[in-house]
């Protein structure tokens, strides 16, 4: 199966490469700097367009999607969010964690491989519900 690319907003890449700038001083956990790692190799690897023309298919930041998982085929929301506005209890993931960066850029029906306490899980994104750029929200 061929790898998609992944896409994301001009406007999306620079606030997140500022969001990592402002962690470089800071001393980070082993955990945290994997995940800054993580989320610089994503943005290096992304191709990045204009905001106006991002796909509404495509998984931004602070968009909202419902995920499948399947091992059991259940369903839940959650939005991609910057780490002040991540609520795990309200669903809003933070885009330093590893779901979250696996979220950004992905595509309606890709499949998310993940790594967890409990093993290996899979998602498949099964919609966007709400993604700011088809909405014409951002403000450069």
């Amino acid at each position: 199966m061929k790898k998609r690319t992944i896409y994301i907003t001009n406007y999306d890449r620079k606030r997140l490469e500022e969001l990592i700038t402002s962690y470089r001083p800071k001393k980070l956990s082993k955990e945290e700097q994997n995940l800054f790692d993580l989320l610089e190799g994503r943005l290096r690897r992304s191709e990045i367009v204009d905001w106006r023309e991002i796909k509404p298919t495509i998984v931004t930041m602070c968009s909202s999607v419902r995920l499948k998982s399947l091992t059991d085929n259940e369903t839940f929301n959650c939005s991609l969010v910057f780490p002040e506005d991540a609520n795990p209890n309200r669903n809003k993931i933070s885009i330093l964690s590893y779901l979250g960066i696996s979220l950004l850029g992905r595509h309606v029906n890709d499949v998310l491989k993940l790594k967890s306490s409990q093993g290996r899980k899979h998602f498949v994104i099964n919609t966007i519900l709400y993604q700011p750029e088809s909405n014409g929200v951002c403000s450069l």
